[in-house]
């Protein structure tokens, strides 16, 4: 699963012509679908939609 963030549009709604493909809700889009990751992963940096990078489960001993 990829998860998306945006803090400037946090209800943002993202439709072609077929109708909408991605759909963000307080600022968070997660998708398993491939070929919606290749579309958000190519918005132009106006959008200020960024890919989540995943915290790791457990933190290392030290």
């Amino acid at each position: 699963m990829a998860r998306f963030t945006t803090a400037r549009h946090p209800g943002l709604i993202l439709q072609d012509d077929k109708g909408i493909w991605a759909q963000f809700a307080d600022g968070v889009c997660e998708t398993t679908d491939q070929a919606t990751i290749k579309r958000l992963r190519a918005l132009p940096q106006e959008y200020e939609v960024v890919e989540a990078k995943d915290a790791p489960a457990e933190l290392p001993a030290e």
